[in-house]
């Protein structure tokens, strides 16, 4: 009896991964893209931050912890940080992208979606153009697979470096 219950759990949990995959949209790029300008626009940094690559996510990490706000946002001199360190990196993204929509720094805006077809449409990567609504206007996204599912890696625009993760501004 102990066998079958574990087996029925266990194949019960299998049959959800895929599921769960598809609730939060990461089982295409255009998902995780979608969930990750909604997470943004919502100002649901913690949602942006899970829908990160780990090495985007350790990128933004690295930047603020070396001090070089400016490369993250653009008037970074008006960011008021209220937190002790040491904090793990999603708490370094919340306060600090929290902060930036506090004093309106934030990188980018995207009110309206408008994805565009993939420039690179590779197993593990896909880039996409995608008219924002905001400001800047078109913003290109490269999210890669991972273990759960499709992440964003790189967010460019005219200002960035092309360089930072997830993003750096020049």
């Amino acid at each position: 009896m102990r066998w079958s219950t574990t087996i029925c759990v266990l194949a019960c949990t299998i049959c959800a991964m895929p599921l769960a995959l598809a609730q939060d949209g990461t089982d295409t790029p255009e998902g995780a893209i979608t969930a990750f300008a909604e997470a943004i626009d919502s100002q649901d940094f913690a949602a942006a931050f899970h829908l990160l690559t780990p090495r985007a996510q350790n990128g933004f990490w690295t930047t603020v912890s070396q001090g070089a706000l400016g490369k993250v946002f653009p008037d970074a001199g008006m960011l008021e940080i209220g937190v002790d360190w040491p904090l793990d990196e999603e708490q370094v993204f919340i306060a600090y992208m929290e902060a930036a929509a506090d004093a309106d720094v934030l990188p980018f805006s995207i009110p309206a979606l408008d994805i565009a077809r993939a420039t690179v449409d590779e197993p593990d990567v896909a880039i996409h153009l995608m008219e924002t609504g905001g400001e800047p206007e078109i913003l290109i996204i490269q999210t890669n697979r991972t273990k759960k599912g499709w992440r964003v890696n790189k967010v460019s625009w005219s200002r960035t470096d092309g360089q930072t993760l997830p993003w750096g501004m020049r």
